[in-house]
């Protein structure tokens, strides 16, 4: 990865649109923790509020929170 600091020309920005979601262990946390992970690397333009959504084809799993 190039950066500034380093003296050598980083490459030009680009935007991406993430989802993140987790149904397993501590899903709050999880996605908490991804989000300031990401934030550490890049820069963040914006995070959606977290939302619950059921499982699609298996029903006999926990539901999912997304971002």
């Amino acid at each position: 990865m190039l950066t500034r600091d380093e003296g050598k020309e980083c490459p030009p920005p680009s935007e991406a649109v993430l989802l993140l979601g987790s149904n397993q262990g501590r899903r709050v946390r999880r996605i908490r923790d991804a989000v300031d992970r990401l934030s550490r690397e890049t820069e963040l333009l914006a995070v959606s509020r977290m939302y619950a959504s059921e499982p699609f084809g298996r029903s006999r799993q926990p539901w999912f929170l997304n971002l």
